[in-house]
């Protein structure tokens, strides 16, 4: 439900995940939840990611204006970097590509951020628009390697006895 009641049509909906999601993000730092168990790890799926880098600035700038009493070991741009994961669905971006590339730069993407696609929801992001317009240095970590490395998962697995590999 948002501020002013329940939503009535989709795009109320769809704008609405990313300010939830800053909010969850918000309480999770400032609730000191990563210090209390500082291997927890977080995949926030289907919010978009555009938001976080203005959230981290507001995080940090709060965090230092409040100084001790935050109670916090760490900037909670940290935290975010150390903990929290996002996919790459739905991918907002702006007319210019270059300025998607620097806002990715910006938040250290390439370490931040699963592939994913949504298929086959309506709203479903091209998988190939997705790889053709990641920097090609960022490539093999968004689309696969991050999974693999934040859900601690073999880069392979081998088949069973007798099992025959279709692709």
């Amino acid at each position: 439900m948002s501020p002013v009641g329940f939503m009535t049509y989709n795009h109320d909906l769809m704008v609405s995940y990313s300010m939830l999601a800053a909010n969850q993000v918000a309480s999770l730092v400032f609730d000191g939840v990563f210090d209390r168990f500082p291997t927890l790890r977080i995949v926030l799926i289907e919010h978009a990611f555009n938001w976080i880098l203005p959230l981290m600035w507001r995080m940090d700038a709060v965090y230092k204006a409040r100084g001790p009493e935050n109670g916090l070991k760490r900037k909670p741009s940290e935290y975010v970097k150390d903990h929290i994961w996002f996919t790459t669905q739905p991918l907002d971006y702006p007319e210019d590509k270059t300025e998607l590339t620097n806002a990715l730069e910006w938040m250290e993407a390439d370490k931040l951020l699963l592939f994913s696609s949504d298929y086959p929801h309506w709203t479903f992001d091209d998988p190939q628009w997705v790889a053709k317009h990641m920097p090609e240095k960022w490539r093999e970590q968004i689309m696969y390697q991050n999974a693999l490395d934040v859900f601690h998962l073999p880069s392979t697995v081998p088949a069973l006895a007798g099992q025959k590999r279709l692709l």
